[in-house]
């Protein structure tokens, strides 16, 4: 009788000259081909017994009787040799074949069976698992039942150790093993698990693992380090990552799953100075939900896993729960606090006094109430822009500013920006749109050595950075009414080799006899592609007493690379 109910066995004996033959299989009513022993035994020399045995069956149909902490395969198969002499010591070799997937396992082994001592030794077996698995060792088994055992050889390419001791009356379990060139696609392919959204590879990882069985379910120790270490989002930054994890284990009925983790911390690493700590815990009885908190001291070491070239100062927290390990359904809060931070996007862009409070979500999880960013004072390309605020929120590997609002020489901006921080190929885009920017206000405040600017004018930018082409921007301007130039900047830029050929001297002379050229309407488009920045620029002059015709009608420059106007109109600042 087993918990699967009641089976019934069939058994059939030959005796030949010399010669016993038994077969035992599952009685009629069981699936043909669920179980079937042969054993042919003979007499030896000395009063001892030889007995063949040929085993075959399939697992799967056998019910209850196969035990349910272990994954049925779909067939196996025994072929083995047992010397057996008058004072009950033993020898045996033979072959188990498991099919369990499209490439059978086989397993060649001779044991050694000390009836005095009550001890089983397997001085040698191999396991064969298709071209990519051979590993062999040795085993033992005492008579305290104390099972232990060593493995050594290759999966998939890797090199593999491994060594176990088991304890079955206390239920004590001792191991390690080390692999080198670790896969988590291979090793989920291998195990026919669902494979992960991303892959993650190491250069070696060494696990050890102890269990006891405790009052109610048994509780196991687990440390892990895996050097360099990379994943899917950070190819070009590995790390040292060290676990220390107690878990308890489900109940006898499949101790393969865990019944929850008590206490875990993750400590990663990078050329010996540490880069942040993770730790974990699950909320209740329950395996899931897991709670997490990580803590990184010091963002300057975590800034060269960004898809950016970036320079940061400051430190972050990450407070959440994974719901689920099959989608990796994460939900929790960032937060972070940067005094400078400068990020390469196509020239340095230093960002002072971030504040950051960011809800963080993955996989199927519900949204969340956005939190909020806040920038005190951005500079890049030789502009400015201050009080930057935003909701935020980081969805499956982005972060996302929907609703930026800034001010800038006197005047407001709007607009939306995404940056992915999981290696895409776009890893940074935004959107930008400004008005009542007072153009005497930046002359003073970017310390540009042009004699007179005034007025104010809008503008609408599109920029976006891409790997293949680095930063692409289109910014379109113009005025919101007149305003002035001194000419001293226009001539300077007219004497320009870039434009000289558009100039005339009719229009020179005339600005010779001027000291400012007030235009009615400025218009300008500005184009970076692949490190080249060119730039169009249109002043229409503004008639006299409102009727009668400008000293000057208009004044344009067409594609005028961006250094030679920085050049102009700045200190020399250029991208």
């Amino acid at each position: 009788m087993r918990a699967g109910g009641l089976h019934h066995f069939g058994l059939t004996a030959d005796k030949t000259a010399g010669a016993l033959t038994l077969a035992l299989a599952l009685e009629p009513g069981a699936p043909a081909r669920a179980l079937r022993v042969d054993a042919r035994s003979t007499g030896v020399a000395e009063g001892g017994v030889r007995i063949e045995v040929d085993l075959a069956g399939e697992p799967r149909q056998l019910g209850g009787l196969w035990p349910a902490a272990v994954p049925p395969p779909a067939s196996l198969a025994a072929r083995s040799e047992l010397s057996i002499l008058r004072d009950g010591q033993m020898t045996a070799t033979g072959r188990l074949t498991v099919v369990a997937a499209a490439t059978p396992a086989v397993i060649d082994f001779a044991s050694r069976y000390d009836a005095r001592g009550g001890r089983l030794t397997v001085p040698r077996y191999a396991l064969d698992w298709g071209a990519d698995v051979h590993l062999e060792g040795q085993a033992e088994v005492t008579a305290g039942l104390r099972i232990s055992g060593t493995a050594r050889g290759t999966v998939d390419g890797s090199p593999f150790g491994g060594r176990a001791t088991y304890e079955t009356t206390s239920g004590a379990l001792d191991g390690e093993v080390t692999v080198e060139s670790f896969s988590m696609l291979r090793v989920s392919r291998r195990l026919g698990a669902s494979p992960a959204p991303g892959e993650a590879t190491a250069r070696s990882v060494v696990a050890r693992f102890s269990s006891v069985a405790g009052a109610h379910r048994p509780t196991a120790r687990i440390d892990l380090l895996a050097r360099g270490l990379t994943a899917t989002a950070l190819r070009s930054f590995p790390l040292d990552a060290a676990l220390e994890a107690t878990v308890t284990l489900a109940p006898d009925a499949d101790p393969r799953r865990l019944a929850r983790v008590n206490a875990a911390t993750l400590t990663l690493t990078r050329q010996g100075e540490s880069v942040g700590v993770l730790t974990g815990a699950s909320r209740g009885d329950a395996l899931w939900p897991l709670a997490v908190d990580g803590k990184v001291d010091d963002l300057g070491r975590v800034a060269p896993a960004l898809p950016l070239a970036a320079m940061l100062s400051g430190s972050a927290r990450i407070v959440g729960e994974v719901r689920s390990a099959d989608s990796l359904e994460f939900q929790g809060t960032l937060t972070a606090n940067l005094p400078r931070a400068q990020v390469v996007l196509g020239a340095p862009v230093v960002l002072t006094n971030v504040r950051a409070t960011v809800p963080v979500a993955s996989g199927e999880t519900a949204d969340t109430p956005a939190g909020s960013v806040t920038v005190e004072h951005v500079a890049g390309y030789g502009l400015a822009l201050g009080q930057a605020t935003s909701t935020a929120r980081i969805a499956d590997g982005r972060l996302l500013l929907p609703d930026i609002s800034y001010t800038q020489y006197g005047g407001q901006g709007r607009g939306w920006l995404e940056a992915a921080l999981d290696g895409r190929p776009a890893p940074f885009r935004t959107r930008l749109e400004g008005q009542g920017v007072d153009l005497a206000r930046f002359v003073r405040e970017s310390g540009s050595n042009v004699a007179h600017l005034a007025g104010k004018v809008r503008y609408l930018a599109s920029v976006q950075y891409t790997t293949p082409d680095g930063l692409v921007a289109l910014v379109r301007t113009d005025s919101e009414d007149g305003g002035e130039v001194g000419i001293d900047a226009i001539e300077r830029l007219l004497e320009s080799a870039a434009v000289q050929a558009e100039s005339s001297g009719v229009l020179r002379l005339t600005l010779e006899n001027l000291r400012v050229f007030q235009y009615e309407s400025l218009e300008g488009e500005l184009r970076l592609s692949r490190g080249d920045g060119r730039v169009d620029l249109t002043l229409r002059g503004k008639k006299r007493l409102g009727i009668f015709p400008a000293p000057v009608e208009a004044i344009n420059v067409r594609n005028v690379p961006l250094a030679v106007l920085a050049r102009t109109f700045t200190r020399g600042t250029t991208p």
